[in-house]
């Protein structure tokens, strides 16, 4: 109640896309007042191509690991079965809509374990032997990045081969390419984006 009028009483509106602009306009804001200011990325930041990158023990320290039980976890070495392990890379606020319990669920059931049997281990894939560290940089403008640990250990009940690592210490704005070039997938499971910075970054 009362939002329309508080827009009125604006001289300007700045929106993000042309599809706000349609939805304020519909609903009876002129559209003299709208302008449509796209969501940015420095293109010269944000190139692809050869720079530095955290290697797998900065990006630990810049975080926390969580076990998603009690069970026996993998060691953390970088090696494992004479594989190097792939990063997993996810960025976003923590909040459900980002969907990273999902993604948790999904690393356990790709990952984790049923039964601590070295023969079985023995069989599986490369990536399985080798599970790949998933690192969720969470940033907390609309939440409690802290409680993030609780509600992905609530999310998934296995014994996990795998190592989930969180960070949720502020990383420069300079240094998130080097963030990016660290992993080797990006992975976004969102339920839904207005813009999706981290997929333009």
């Amino acid at each position: 109640p009362g939002h329309k009028q508080r827009l009125l009483r604006m001289d300007k509106l700045w929106v993000p896309t042309t599809w706000q602009r349609d939805v304020f306009a519909k609903h009876g804001v002129p559209t003299a007042k709208i302008d449509v200011l796209g969501e940015p990325v420095d293109e010269k930041l944000y190139q692809a191509g050869g720079g530095a990158r955290y290697t797998r023990a900065e990006l630990r320290q810049l975080g926390r690991r969580i076990r998603l039980d009690k069970s026996t976890a993998r060691t953390n070495d970088d090696v494992d079965h004479g594989q190097e392990r792939a990063v997993l890379l996810a960025v976003g606020k923590w909040e459900s809509r980002k969907g990273f319990d999902i993604l948790v669920r999904a690393y356990a059931a790709a990952f984790c374990a049923v039964e601590d049997d070295v023969a079985s281990v023995d069989k599986m894939d490369r990536w399985v032997k080798a599970p790949p560290l998933l690192v969720l940089k969470l940033s907390n403008y609309h939440g409690n990045a802290n409680a993030a640990e609780s509600d992905l250990v609530a999310a998934v009940n296995a014994t996990c081969a795998g190592d989930v690592w969180i960070i949720t210490s502020h990383i420069a704005t300079s240094d998130m390419p080097k963030l990016y070039r660290s992993a080797t997938v990006l992975v976004q499971p969102s339920r839904g984006e207005g813009w999706g910075r981290p997929h333009s970054e």
